[in-house]
Protein backbone atom coordinates (compact mmCIF):
# COMPACT_ATOMS: atom_id res chain seq x y z
CA UNK A 1 0.00 0.00 0.00
CA UNK A 2 1.29 3.12 -0.96
CA UNK A 3 -0.18 6.97 -0.42
CA UNK A 4 1.09 10.30 0.66
CA UNK A 5 -1.37 10.13 3.17
CA UNK A 6 -1.69 8.15 6.60
CA UNK A 7 -5.06 8.07 6.58
CA UNK A 8 -5.34 6.48 3.40
CA UNK A 9 -2.56 4.22 4.25
CA UNK A 10 -4.68 2.74 7.12
CA UNK A 11 -7.48 2.69 5.45
CA UNK A 12 -6.41 0.70 2.37
CA UNK A 13 -4.56 -1.44 5.21
CA UNK A 14 -7.82 -2.70 6.60
CA UNK A 15 -9.75 -3.08 2.98
CA UNK A 16 -6.96 -5.55 2.03
CA UNK A 17 -7.23 -7.27 5.31
CA UNK A 18 -10.50 -7.60 4.89
CA UNK A 19 -9.82 -8.92 0.79
CA UNK A 20 -7.71 -11.91 2.49
CA UNK A 21 -4.41 -9.91 2.12
CA UNK A 22 -2.09 -11.17 5.34
CA UNK A 23 0.92 -9.45 5.13
CA UNK A 24 0.29 -5.78 4.50
CA UNK A 25 2.70 -2.95 3.97
CA UNK A 26 2.46 0.61 3.67
CA UNK A 27 4.92 2.85 2.39
CA UNK A 28 4.43 6.70 1.61
CA UNK A 29 5.78 5.59 -2.09
CA UNK A 30 9.00 6.41 -1.61
CA UNK A 31 11.58 3.41 -3.66
CA UNK A 32 8.51 1.98 -4.41
CA UNK A 33 9.72 1.16 -8.05
CA UNK A 34 12.95 -0.33 -6.19
CA UNK A 35 11.17 -2.22 -3.63
CA UNK A 36 8.72 -3.94 -5.84
CA UNK A 37 12.15 -4.84 -8.04
CA UNK A 38 12.75 -7.32 -5.26
CA UNK A 39 9.79 -8.99 -5.64
CA UNK A 40 7.45 -10.68 -3.46
CA UNK A 41 4.64 -8.66 -3.35
CA UNK A 42 1.21 -10.21 -4.37
CA UNK A 43 -0.49 -6.41 -4.98
CA UNK A 44 0.46 -2.82 -4.91
CA UNK A 45 -2.58 -0.73 -4.05
CA UNK A 46 -1.50 3.02 -4.94
CA UNK A 47 -3.48 5.75 -3.61
CA UNK A 48 -2.50 8.92 -5.34
CA UNK A 49 -1.16 11.43 -4.68
CA UNK A 50 1.97 9.91 -3.15
CA UNK A 51 4.01 12.15 -0.66
CA UNK A 52 7.03 13.29 -2.94
CA UNK A 53 5.12 13.38 -6.17
CA UNK A 54 1.50 12.54 -7.68
CA UNK A 55 2.79 9.21 -9.18
CA UNK A 56 1.47 8.24 -12.37
CA UNK A 57 5.11 7.92 -13.05
CA UNK A 58 6.13 5.54 -10.64
CA UNK A 59 2.70 3.63 -11.45
CA UNK A 60 3.99 3.69 -14.84
CA UNK A 61 6.98 1.73 -13.61
CA UNK A 62 5.75 -0.59 -11.16
CA UNK A 63 3.04 -1.75 -13.96
CA UNK A 64 6.00 -2.79 -15.61
CA UNK A 65 8.46 -4.02 -12.54
CA UNK A 66 5.71 -6.20 -9.93
CA UNK A 67 4.78 -9.38 -11.29
CA UNK A 68 1.75 -9.31 -9.04
CA UNK A 69 -1.15 -6.97 -9.63
CA UNK A 70 -1.32 -2.68 -9.41
CA UNK A 71 -4.41 -1.21 -8.11
CA UNK A 72 -4.33 2.48 -8.46
CA UNK A 73 -6.87 4.76 -6.62
CA UNK A 74 -7.61 7.99 -7.86
CA UNK A 75 -9.28 11.44 -6.39
CA UNK A 76 -12.41 11.55 -7.26
CA UNK A 77 -12.03 15.08 -8.28
CA UNK A 78 -9.95 14.42 -11.20
CA UNK A 79 -10.43 10.62 -11.89
CA UNK A 80 -11.15 11.11 -15.67
CA UNK A 81 -8.47 12.84 -15.60
CA UNK A 82 -6.55 10.20 -14.22
CA UNK A 83 -7.55 7.69 -16.38
CA UNK A 84 -7.01 9.15 -19.25
CA UNK A 85 -3.26 9.98 -18.42
CA UNK A 86 -3.11 6.28 -17.09
CA UNK A 87 -3.95 5.14 -20.23
CA UNK A 88 -0.04 3.14 -20.63
CA UNK A 89 -0.33 1.47 -17.15
CA UNK A 90 -1.84 -2.02 -17.06
CA UNK A 91 -3.70 -1.75 -14.13
CA UNK A 92 -7.27 -0.67 -13.02
CA UNK A 93 -7.98 2.55 -11.73
CA UNK A 94 -10.44 3.41 -9.17
CA UNK A 95 -12.05 6.94 -7.88
CA UNK A 96 -11.14 7.32 -4.15
CA UNK A 97 -15.02 7.13 -3.93
CA UNK A 98 -15.54 3.60 -4.79
CA UNK A 99 -17.27 1.52 -2.37
CA UNK A 100 -15.29 -0.67 0.20
CA UNK A 101 -17.04 -3.44 -1.67
CA UNK A 102 -15.63 -2.62 -5.14
CA UNK A 103 -12.31 -2.19 -3.56
CA UNK A 104 -12.34 -5.23 -2.00
CA UNK A 105 -13.67 -7.28 -5.16
CA UNK A 106 -11.01 -5.89 -7.36
CA UNK A 107 -8.00 -6.71 -5.06
CA UNK A 108 -9.67 -10.93 -5.26
CA UNK A 109 -9.76 -10.14 -8.66
CA UNK A 110 -6.11 -8.74 -8.94
CA UNK A 111 -4.82 -11.53 -6.68
CA UNK A 112 -6.65 -14.46 -8.69
CA UNK A 113 -5.37 -12.79 -12.12
CA UNK A 114 -2.39 -13.31 -10.14
CA UNK A 115 -2.69 -16.76 -8.96
CA UNK A 116 -3.61 -17.99 -12.27
CA UNK A 117 -0.46 -16.61 -14.20
CA UNK A 118 1.99 -17.75 -11.61
CA UNK A 119 0.20 -21.28 -12.84
CA UNK A 120 0.56 -20.65 -16.49
CA UNK A 121 3.94 -19.90 -16.11
CA UNK A 122 4.71 -22.88 -14.13
CA UNK A 123 3.01 -24.82 -16.54
CA UNK A 124 4.76 -23.24 -19.29
CA UNK A 125 8.39 -24.32 -17.64
CA UNK A 126 7.27 -27.52 -17.26
CA UNK A 127 6.38 -28.56 -21.04
CA UNK A 128 9.36 -25.81 -21.98
CA UNK A 129 11.44 -29.21 -20.00
CA UNK A 130 9.67 -31.59 -21.84
CA UNK A 131 10.44 -30.02 -25.14
CA UNK A 132 13.91 -29.45 -24.02
CA UNK A 133 13.80 -33.39 -23.00
CA UNK A 134 12.39 -34.33 -26.14
CA UNK A 135 15.06 -32.82 -28.23
CA UNK A 136 17.89 -33.98 -26.13
CA UNK A 137 16.51 -37.43 -26.54
CA UNK A 138 16.59 -36.81 -30.62
CA UNK A 139 19.77 -35.29 -30.95
CA UNK A 140 21.01 -38.60 -29.36
CA UNK A 141 19.08 -40.45 -31.80
CA UNK A 142 20.41 -38.69 -34.43
CA UNK A 143 24.03 -38.69 -33.16
CA UNK A 144 23.17 -42.81 -33.22
CA UNK A 145 22.26 -43.01 -36.85
CA UNK A 146 24.88 -40.84 -37.96
CA UNK A 147 27.77 -42.43 -36.12
CA UNK A 148 26.75 -46.48 -36.14
CA UNK A 149 24.24 -45.88 -39.28
CA UNK A 150 21.42 -47.52 -37.14
CA UNK A 151 17.50 -46.73 -38.12
CA UNK A 152 15.75 -44.56 -36.36
CA UNK A 153 13.76 -47.49 -34.42
CA UNK A 154 17.10 -49.07 -33.58
CA UNK A 155 18.50 -45.83 -32.16
CA UNK A 156 15.38 -45.37 -30.04
CA UNK A 157 15.65 -49.07 -28.72
CA UNK A 158 19.30 -48.26 -28.35
CA UNK A 159 18.75 -44.94 -26.18
CA UNK A 160 15.74 -46.95 -24.48
CA UNK A 161 18.23 -50.32 -23.43
CA UNK A 162 21.01 -47.91 -22.38
CA UNK A 163 18.69 -45.66 -19.99
CA UNK A 164 16.99 -48.96 -18.94
CA UNK A 165 20.65 -51.40 -18.62
CA UNK A 166 22.07 -48.17 -16.80
CA UNK A 167 18.85 -47.70 -14.46
CA UNK A 168 18.60 -44.28 -15.66
CA UNK A 169 15.88 -41.55 -17.01
CA UNK A 170 16.31 -41.83 -20.63
CA UNK A 171 17.16 -38.23 -21.00
CA UNK A 172 20.88 -38.81 -18.65
CA UNK A 173 21.18 -41.88 -21.51
CA UNK A 174 20.46 -39.34 -24.38
CA UNK A 175 23.52 -36.66 -22.18
CA UNK A 176 25.39 -39.88 -22.05
CA UNK A 177 25.39 -40.66 -25.74
CA UNK A 178 26.47 -37.35 -26.71
CA UNK A 179 29.05 -37.00 -24.24
CA UNK A 180 30.65 -39.86 -26.37
CA UNK A 181 29.58 -39.11 -29.79
CA UNK A 182 29.24 -35.58 -30.06
CA UNK A 183 33.10 -34.85 -30.26
CA UNK A 184 33.98 -37.41 -32.64
CA UNK A 185 34.21 -37.07 -36.41
CA UNK A 186 31.40 -39.07 -38.40
CA UNK A 187 32.47 -42.52 -39.97
CA UNK A 188 33.83 -41.85 -43.67
CA UNK A 189 34.06 -37.76 -42.64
Amino acid sequence: MASGSQEAQNNFSLIGKEAGFEDISASCGNGLPELCGKGGYDLIVMALPLENEFGLETALHVSKLCPGGLLIISPSKIYEEVCAKGAKISAPILPRSASKAQVINIMRFLLSVRQRSIAANEETARLQGIVDEMKLVNRAKCVLIEYLRLSEQEAHYQLRKRAMDQRITLTDAALDILKIYEYQKPLGG
